[in-house]
């Protein structure tokens, strides 16, 4: 299945919308595990050339609109110090 991701950085003001692939039942699991399927892609995918971890500060499930948000610091290898952001991530077919 397709899902889409809204994804900010607040310390460069950068917002990005980004799409990957993934299991049909990836939403019916826990919502970090949805945040977790996202950054395994951009590892693969966005950040090709430096390796990406974060920390979830918070994340919670819209339930009725079948929605995770959540909300963290990323680290960038070779950077000293996080860079806080927040994430939408829904199939693509919803919203």
């Amino acid at each position: 299945m397709r899902y889409r991701v809204r994804f900010e950085g607040f310390d460069t003001g950068r917002e990005g919308l980004y799409h990957f692939e993934d299991r049909a039942d990836l939403m019916d699991g826990p919502s970090d595990d949805v945040v977790a399927a996202f950054f395994q892609y951009a590892n693969r995918s966005i950040f090709e050339h430096e390796h990406v971890r974060y920390e979830l500060n918070g994340v919670m499930r819209h339930e009725g609109k079948n929605v995770v948000v959540g909300m963290g610091v990323m680290y960038l290898e070779g950077h000293k110090k996080g860079l806080p952001f927040t994430i939408t991530v829904n199939p693509e077919s919803v919203g």
